[in-house]
């Protein structure tokens, strides 16, 4: 068996994605990037600044979290009714990234198929 095997494409220093890495790449996560994983569906479309603040962990002060935030996010300012409302919004290189950790939420999985079957029929 092992004569036949073609280990030319082999590296050993690419270290494949077992269930230990994932662990170890989960709990290495800092806790703004814990926060972008949890709400990254309201981040990804554009989050209210002073809303994101009330939902930051206990564990990051409101001065720091504004500061880590940017890690992932960026400040965007928009003009609806008169007002200047700023965002955060993930940053466009970033969304693939934390995308991977992002669980599929089951309501929104059987949402998904009513409205496929509503629209099927």
């Amino acid at each position: 068996y092992f004569h036949k095997l073609d280990i030319s494409q082999f590296d050993a220093r690419i270290i494949p994605m077992t269930e230990a890495k994932k662990e170890i790449i989960e709990v290495s996560l800092t806790d703004i990037d814990r926060f972008c994983i949890q709400y990254f569906k309201q981040l990804k479309v554009g989050w209210l600044c002073d809303e994101a603040l009330r939902y930051c962990p206990d564990s990051i002060k409101p001065q720091n979290f504004r500061l880590q935030i940017h890690k992932n996010c960026e400040t965007i300012r928009q003009h609806i009714r008169n007002k200047y409302l700023r965002l955060y919004k993930i940053k466009e290189d970033k969304i693939a990234e934390l995308e991977q950790y992002v669980e599929e939420d089951d309501n929104q999985v059987i949402i998904n198929e009513i409205d496929d079957e509503q629209y099927n029929t």
